[in-house]
């Protein structure tokens, strides 16, 4: 998201949508899902950190300046994501 404005535009709503639900509230809704076992308490762990990590991680890359990264490119860094 940080890097491609489509997927930017594409996930935002829906980031922006479920992001103020509280991890409590997802308990019912994995015991629905997943019945009582350890992925429904994983799956409470992963919505509890997924959004925090997310929108931190969006905001760093947002924050990047344009000069560090032609920094970066000279240092020898290449633009691909292999």
């Amino acid at each position: 998201m940080g890097w491609f404005r489509v997927a930017d535009h594409l996930l935002d709503p829906i980031i922006e949508t479920l992001r103020p639900i509280p991890p409590l509230a997802w308990i019912p809704f994995a015991i629905i899902w997943f019945g009582l076992t350890t992925q429904a308490a994983g799956f409470v762990i992963f919505a509890g950190a997924f959004f925090p990590i997310l929108t931190a991680t969006y905001a760093a890359f947002r924050d990047v300046r344009r000069s560090s990264s032609r920094r970066a490119r000279c240092s020898g860094a290449t633009p691909r994501l292999s």
